[in-house]
């Protein structure tokens, strides 16, 4: 997990920081969906040489929380 420190130097903006001390996020939809969570991060590899100098280190976002909205079963994406 991404402490609300470690955030300020890779230049992730967080929404608050809990009292671990770690970087949170909230993201609200106009039709009123909610989520949130806090920001992690793992090493990416590309290619086959998986030696841990060539991996690249990404944030992203782990929801802890989400409500949905009554309208978000209107649409939906597929794969097919």
């Amino acid at each position: 997990m991404i402490t609300c420190e470690d955030a300020k130097k890779i230049k992730l903006k967080c929404d608050f920081c809990n009292n671990n001390e770690l970087c949170s996020y909230h993201q609200t939809y106009g039709e009123g969906s909610t989520y949130s969570g806090v920001f992690v991060q793992d090493r990416i590899f590309f290619g086959d040489n998986n030696e841990l100098e060539n991996g690249l280190m990404i944030p992203f976002g782990c929801h802890s929380k989400y409500f949905k909205h009554y309208l978000e079963k209107l649409i939906s994406f597929s794969h097919n």
